[in-house]
């Protein structure tokens, strides 16, 4: 879990960093540049998601090995890594969507995103996939959930910034 939260910390402080920059320029009615921002960070984040997923999947055993010996427990923790380190690009984007509709002051649908991830979705798909398809389906089961949840977040951004004007 710590070695899969880095990824994560780096992706919330992108879309930190963004926050201002995109609220600014909404404000000005700048949204060229807003635009530009929300890009810049999108490309970051998928830099590092798809670099953390990378490294994890190619090298969970290892990187698991270096804090726990049992073997059955580095077979089980190097399942696990590889199928949250699938999710983090999916997670990542969601996370910046979230940041973003609170920049251009559109918190219910930060709210709404959020409350999907991690009620709506993760719950009922962790209890699913645990009752179909045991320890397998529980590993996966936050993967299935930032994927759909990353669909509906690009789904509301693109119905949000389509209400600006031209979009990004």
């Amino acid at each position: 879990m710590k070695l899969e939260r880095m990824p994560q910390n780096i992706g919330v402080g992108i879309c930190l960093g963004m926050v201002p920059l995109v609220a600014y320029n909404f404000a000005r009615g700048n949204l060229g540049r807003m635009d530009g921002f929300f890009k810049s960070a999108r490309a970051a984040l998928l830099v590092v998601g798809l670099a953390s997923t990378a490294a994890y999947f190619l090298f969970a055993e290892p990187i698991v090995g270096l804090f726990i010996r049992d073997a059955e427990t580095v077979r089980l923790g190097t399942a696990f890594l590889k199928a949250r380190s699938l999710s983090l690009p999916f997670m990542l984007i969601g996370f910046e969507i979230v940041h973003y509709m609170q920049a251009v002051g559109q918190g219910r649908y930060s709210l709404l995103l959020t409350v999907l991830r991690h009620i709506v979705l993760s719950i009922p798909i962790m209890v699913g996939m645990n009752a179909l398809f045991g320890l397998d389906g529980l590993i996966w089961s936050q993967t299935v959930a930032d994927v759909i949840n990353a669909a509906l977040a690009v789904t509301i951004y693109s119905k949000v910034r389509s209400s600006m004007g031209t979009s990004a």
